[in-house]
C-alpha cells in the first residue's frame, strides 16, 4: 500500500485541542515516523523504569499483522497510574528529542507526545480494587492481563512491554472476530 500522508494540523491552531495541533489529521500513519517516535519513547521510559504496555490498535496491529495499522490515527500506550509521578522527568528527556508535548486542558490524566506529525496517545490506568485495571469507567480490563512480569514482544525491531494474555484481551476489546481487519469511522480495529 503507498503512503498517503495526511494534512498535519497547525501547532498554532487554536481551534483544535492542544493534543491535536500538529498531529497528522486523516491519511495513513507514516510508519518509519511512528517507529522512531515510538523507539524513542520506549528508550526514555525504559530509562526511568516507567512500565507501559502497547493497547488499542497499536496493540492489535502488531499482534495480528506485526506493523501499525496503516489507517490508525496514532500509538497507544498504557501506563500504571503508581509511575505517574516519573511522568515530568519523562516529558522534559522527550522534549529535549524534540516531542511536543501538550499540557493544559488535557482529557483525564492523558499524555500525548507529538512529533513530525505522529502522535503517541497514553492513558494512565489503576487498580478499582476489583480485579480490574481501568481507564475509565467504561474502559477496564481484567487485572491480569497487567501484572508483572508484563509480556514482551519485538514490533518491527523494538522490544516492547504487551500485557499478558494479548488474543484474549484483544478479543474482549474488539470481538471475537478481532483478527479479521476492518476500518470503522473512529473506531481502529
Amino acid at each position: 500500500m503507498d503512503y498517503r500522508p495526511g494534512e498535519i494540523s497547525d501547532l498554532n491552531d487554536l481551534s483544535l485541542p492542544s493534543w491535536e495541533r500538529g498531529v497528522r489529521q486523516g491519511g495513513l500513519m507514516n510508519k518509519i515516523i511512528a517507529h522512531d517516535n515510538l523507539m524513542q519513547f520506549v528508550n526514555v521510559f525504559n530509562s526511568l523504569s516507567i512500565k507501559y504496555v502497547l493497547i488499542f490498535g497499536t496493540l492489535l496491529g502488531a499482534i495480528r499483522q506485526g506493523d501499525f495499522i496503516d489507517h490508525d490515527s496514532d500509538t497507544d500506550v498504557l501506563c500504571f497510574r503508581e509511575d505517574y509521578p516519573k511522568v515530568g522527568i519523562a516529558i522534559q528527556k522527550l522534549q529535549e528529542l524534540g516531542f511536543t508535548v501538550p499540557l493544559e486542558n488535557l482529557p483525564m490524566l492523558d499524555h500525548y507526545f507529538i512529533r513530525n506529525g505522529e502522535k503517541i496517545d497514553i492513558n494512565w490506568i489503576l487498580d478499582n480494587g476489583h480485579g480490574e485495571m481501568m481507564y475509565a469507567d467504561w474502559i477496564k480490563w481484567r487485572k491480569f492481563h497487567f501484572e508483572l512480569p508484563l509480556d514482551h514482544m519485538n514490533f518491527r525491531g523494538i522490544e516492547v512491554s504487551i500485557p499478558r494474555y494479548s488474543p484474549q484481551l484483544l478479543e474482549q476489546t474488539y470481538g471475537s472476530d478481532w483478527l479479521i481487519p476492518k476500518q470503522k469511522k473512529g473506531f481502529i480495529s
